[in-house]
């Protein structure tokens, strides 16, 4: 999914941003925000990704499931000079800088409580840090 990004966001060179979601084992997955200076992305900037790892499915909550997560890593990599100042900025306020065409990877140890929702076509997830979201409400569906 492609989506405008605020204007008043920095950097001023991201036109739009898409987020995926990558199932990488039972007990983990990948979230990307890829940022694009155009407005069909096709053309990015660069991207974060949020390594979840400890990933446990509890109960159910009318068609949704409780669970529990932590990221493990933090994947920063800007394809442009503009992206590496924002993220350089926005992530390490100068105590550590990004190199543009590379990933650097940090270690996270953030634990989050969700409620997901997963149909055969969408996934749709709510998160919080301090207690099981009630609701889904605005978030946004990913499309596989």
């Amino acid at each position: 999914m492609c989506l405008s990004y605020p204007s008043d966001y920095p950097p001023s060179s991201t036109d739009s941003f898409g987020t995926s979601l990558t199932v990488t084992s039972n007990s983990s997955y990948v979230e990307t925000l890829n940022y694009y200076s155009d407005s069909s992305c096709t053309s990015t900037d660069g991207y974060v990704s949020f390594y979840y790892d400890n990933v446990t499915i509890g109960s159910a909550v009318d068609a949704n499931y409780k669970s529990t997560t932590t990221i493990t890593k933090l994947g920063l990599k800007p394809y442009t000079s503009s992206f590496k100042v924002h993220l350089d900025g926005m992530y390490y306020s100068n105590t550590s800088t990004t190199t543009v065409g590379s990933e650097s990877a940090y270690s996270y140890g953030f634990s989050y409580f969700q409620l997901i929702n997963v149909t055969a076509t969408t996934a749709k997830l709510a998160k919080s840090t301090i207690d099981y979201p009630t609701s889904l409400g605005d978030t946004q569906e990913l499309v596989k």
